[in-house]
């Protein structure tokens, strides 16, 4: 294997040298969970580095030839014991974020009852339902600090489809009412509201779960 310019942007890809196939590294891919019930969502507590001790939702890495879905069932299972079917998770949001070569996929899912849960030490060493008043804002997981959590906790569901576009001094989200918006920047001085293209609707949709 070698490595030879890409195309015009002059980017070095991986190069077989028997065959000349392109192998492209593209980024890895995660999904998250919002799970809500009545007025509380699920979150976890990183038992692990990266952000160990902080508060987050639940997901990871996707496997291979495994769909979004799949992977947002297992990581909840395994992380929280609460289990659900592929097809409770509705997509509603994306994250990109290039420069630690990532992708986060967002679903949402909402459980009739804030069910007991099995939080899955060491990853994980707590899991909890909190609603908008008992969240631990000082400790959560760094990226969620940008999201509007009293909007989350209004939406209640998947109701509509957020994009966000990440890289290491700002965040931007182009979401509901065509509007796009810098939630965080470096600079703090810095903020936007811009028309952009059309959001995407997703219908709501609350299901049983197996514990």
């Amino acid at each position: 294997m070698t490595m030879s310019p890409g195309s015009a942007a002059e980017i070095p890809r991986p190069v077989c040298g028997g065959c000349g196939k392109v192998h492209y590294e593209g980024p890895a891919l995660l999904v998250l969970c919002a799970v809500f019930s009545e007025d509380r969502i699920l979150f976890v507590r990183r038992g692990q580095q990266p952000y160990q001790g902080k508060w987050a939702f639940p997901g990871g890495f996707v496997e291979s030839n495994e769909s979004l879905e799949a992977a947002a069932a297992r990581e909840l299972k395994e992380e929280t014991g609460l289990e659900l079917d592929t097809q409770a998770f509705y997509p509603f949001g994306m994250l990109s974020v290039p420069h630690i070569n990532q992708v986060h996929a967002f679903f949402a899912a909402r459980v009739s009852q804030s069910v007991l849960l099995r939080p899955h030490p060491p990853e994980i060493d707590d899991a909890r339902w909190f609603n908008l008043g008992e969240l631990p804002r000082e400790d959560l997981w760094e990226p969620a600090l940008a999201f509007d959590m009293p909007l989350l906790y209004r939406r209640g569901s998947c109701s509509r489809f957020d994009y966000y576009q990440m890289d290491g001094e700002r965040m931007r989200l182009i979401s509901d009412e065509c509007r796009e918006q810098l939630v965080w920047s470096s600079h703090a001085t810095e903020r936007t509201s811009v028309p952009a293209r059309a959001s995407h609707r997703i219908a709501r949709r609350t299901v049983s779960v197996h514990v």
